[in-house]
C-alpha cells in the first residue's frame, strides 16, 4: 500500500465539528499522521474567540488550516467561514485555507461555499488519502 504521509513541515490546524468523535478522528489523523498540532473545538463560537484573541493580541502562532464542520448548530460551517472571509482582510489570516466537513456535498453548495471563502471540501468519514489531496493543494502547490 502507498504511504500517503506527505511531506510538510511543522502545522497547526483548527478544527470545529460539533460531532465529539468526528471531531476527536480528525485530529487524531492529523497529529499522528502529518505531525500537526490541532486545536479541536466543539463551537464555532468558541473558535470564533480564539481567533479574535489571537488578533488582538497580535500573536503571530495562527492556523495554518482551518476544518470546520458545515452543520454545526448556532454559527454553522457557512457563517463560520463568511466570518472567517471577513477576518481574513487581517494579513495574518489571509492565506488560511478553510476546509468545508460533511458527510455530503452537491453541486450549487460547493459553488456556494466557494463564494464564502471555503477552500476545499472534505467528506465523512475522513480518509487520509484525501487529506493527502488537501494538503498537496493547500501546502505544495501540487494541483
Amino acid at each position: 500500500m502507498e504511504n500517503c504521509k506527505t511531506t510538510i513541515t511543522f502545522k497547526k490546524a483548527l478544527i470545529i465539528d460539533d460531532d465529539e468523535i468526528s471531531l476527536t478522528c480528525l485530529k487524531t489523523l492529523l497529529t499522528q499522521n502529518y505531525n500537526f498540532v490541532a486545536d479541536a473545538f466543539l463551537s464555532s463560537l468558541d473558535a470564533i474567540s480564539v481567533l479574535n484573541e489571537k488578533l488582538l493580541e497580535f500573536n503571530t502562532d495562527f492556523y495554518d488550516i482551518i476544518f470546520t464542520d458545515i452543520n454545526i448548530p448556532i454559527v454553522n460551517g457557512k457563517i463560520f467561514s463568511k466570518i472567517i472571509t471577513e477576518m481574513k482582510s487581517n494579513a495574518e489570516l489571509a492565506e488560511i485555507p478553510v476546509v468545508a466537513i460533511s458527510s455530503s456535498f452537491y453541486g450549487q453548495q460547493i459553488e456556494d461555499l466557494k463564494k464564502m471563502g471555503i477552500s476545499e471540501f472534505l467528506e465523512k468519514p475522513v480518509s487520509i488519502q484525501k487529506l493527502k489531496e488537501i494538503f498537496n493543494h493547500c501546502f505544495l502547490n501540487n494541483k
